[in-house]
């Protein structure tokens, strides 16, 4: 019961952890300017941290009368479910595409698409003057390009993630900075962007109209970035280990 009771308090000062880390980010980005519920919550959380490490030492005194160190181990958590299906759908089109490679970029397009219960999955690049789908011969982009020419704040956000990622974010990669979702305010309908700068030219996966059902996190995030780097931005299918 106590070594029970021990790693729940260590899970809740993992989350408060978590969850300092967070406003901290947020109280440098706001500077002399910050939102004096944030300078609160961190001050609370810090002293409810300072508690849940007082209870541990309570819970299991040393026989010498020291405090106690508790080394504690946790097992991880189980795979949400969610991603059963995401995973599933997408190597679906991994399978795929090693049958017909000279499809690839459509079959992976089209596995984004329905892994993330998406309408449509396209890539644009900026000409200098205006948003364009990539041309390619096993693409149909005329979808794609009507939703470029009629929704003038998908544009706007397409503008905002090509914006280069500071250094400052670059430190969190954990997060994933390249990748964000988006509300089309008109519509309502939430879109994903992940820019790939590296590229000539700069390029941007939308995944267009997404299912709210489906919350993506950076496990998404992090999986497209892998996408990215295994397949050359997207353009050739990954190479198969030699044996």
């Amino acid at each position: 019961m106590i070594d029970d009771e021990i790693s729940h308090t260590f899970d809740l000062i993992r989350a408060h952890t978590r969850r300092i880390r967070i406003l901290e980010r947020q109280a440098a980005e706001q500077g002399r300017a910050v939102d004096p519920s944030i300078t609160i919550e961190i001050h609370d959380t810090k002293e409810e941290i300072e508690k849940l490490r007082s209870l541990i030492t309570s819970v299991a005194p040393h026989p010498s009368g020291k405090s106690p160190v508790i080394l504690s181990l946790t097992n991880l958590p189980l795979p949400l479910e969610k991603y059963d299906s995401f995973f599933l759908q997408l190597s679906q089109s991994f399978d795929a595409w090693d049958r017909n490679p000279k499809n690839f970029k459509l079959l992976l397009l089209a596995g984004l698409a329905s892994a993330l219960s998406a309408k449509h999955a396209f890539i644009v690049h900026y000409t200098g003057s205006r948003w364009e789908t990539l041309p390619d011969s096993n693409i149909k982009t005329q979808p794609e390009k009507e939703i470029l020419s009629s929704e003038d704040h998908l544009r706007e956000l397409l503008h905002i993630a090509n914006r280069p990622i500071d250094n400052e974010d670059k430190n969190w990669a954990a997060e994933q900075p390249n990748v964000g979702f988006g509300l089309l305010p008109n519509s309502a309908q939430v879109c994903l962007f992940a820019s790939y700068q590296e590229a000539e030219p700069a390029r941007i996966l939308v995944v267009y109209d997404m299912n709210t059902d489906f919350e993506s996190d950076t496990v998404v995030a992090a999986t497209i970035n892998t996408l990215f780097k295994e397949t050359g931005y997207l353009e050739n299918p990954p190479r198969t280990p030699e044996k």
